[in-house]
């Protein structure tokens, strides 16, 4: 008779444990976790992960040319008119895994932009650089990019 009460009394046991169980994995099912991308529009269009694991943020441009030309200097009648894209470009950067990784991407998609004309071939990828900030005011870059402290960057109509 006991080792039978001794029976009863582990399977009450083992019910009781997975009643257990059961019931807090339920309570954690109950907590509503959002796993969606956070989108903001603070600078560009930007999806983060929650968790920090990722991050991307797209950035467009574009700089258009108009010009009208006259017959001759004294006749200002309209010659001819022209218009075109003079730069046509997406940029992303974020981070992936690690926000002290971080990316930056440039593309150019207009002619004129894209260094046809002089090469015979068109140079799409403007800037690909991938930095490691050891610090918020100290970071290394390796990629194609200008310089932070040249000319360019400082009249650049980007900024």
């Amino acid at each position: 008779m006991k080792a039978i009460f001794l029976k009863t009394g582990l399977s009450g046991l083992l019910m009781a444990g997975l009643l257990i169980i059961a019931s807090t994995e339920h309570a954690n099912a109950q907590t509503e976790v959002d796993e969606r991308a956070v989108i903001n529009f603070d600078k560009g269009l930007g999806f983060f992960d929650p968790d920090s694991v990722f991050g991307l943020n797209i950035r467009f441009r574009m700089q258009n040319r108009a010009a009208m030309n006259t017959i001759s200097g004294s006749n200002l009648t309209p010659d001819n008119f022209e218009a075109n894209v003079r730069r046509l470009r997406l940029r992303f950067d974020g981070f992936v895994g690690n926000t002290d990784f971080t990316y930056y991407l440039q593309l150019s998609f207009s002619r004129g932009d894209q260094d046809w004309d002089n090469t015979g071939f068109p140079g799409i990828v403007r800037d690909a650089m991938v930095f490691y900030n050891f610090s918020p005011n100290f970071y290394m870059g390796f990629g194609q990019g200008k310089l932070p402290g040249n000319r360019q960057r400082v009249t650049s109509s980007g900024s």
